[in-house]
């Protein structure tokens, strides 16, 4: 198994939209991760890529898991599209791939398409408030 991304609960919900309890909920179920005693001020780390332009080196990091077991989830439908290179044919878009893993590991198909639905209106007000925001028309805090 290869080393996972280092970031808070906190930072890794405010990187892909999610909820706190969320979170919560997929550690209970086993997402693997390790608790670190230490700061958890919530601030993102900044990324060496670009999370909508993954490869399966990246997923499989992401997820803690291995390449080939990437492999499967795209067989089973896992949200990618051909980039053009041989060497890594496939690119991944982090955040829908995290939306279909969702769906893919849940025990209750309807709570689980109420939180993608919850995922997506959230991220579309971060986008408009952004936007807002870049053009003047609102004051972040």
């Amino acid at each position: 198994m290869s080393a996972g991304i280092e970031v808070s609960q906190k930072a890794f919900g405010k990187l892909f939209g999610l909820a706190q309890v969320t979170i919560d909920e997929w550690i209970e179920e086993g997402m693997p991760c390790v608790r670190i005693d230490g700061d958890d001020s919530g601030e993102a780390p900044e990324l060496d890529f670009d999370p909508s332009k993954c490869s399966k080196r990246d997923v499989a990091r992401a997820f803690a898991t291995n390449p080939a077991e990437v492999d499967q989830w795209v067989r089973q439908g896992c949200p990618c599209t051909p980039s053009g290179k041989s060497r890594s044919p496939l690119v991944f878009d982090l955040p829908k791939v995290f939306r279909w893993h969702h769906m893919y590991k849940s025990k209750n198909r309807a709570v689980a398409e109420r939180d993608v639905k919850i995922w997506d209106l959230q991220m579309g007000i971060e986008r408009l408030v952004l936007s807002l925001v870049e053009k003047g028309l609102v004051i972040e805090d």
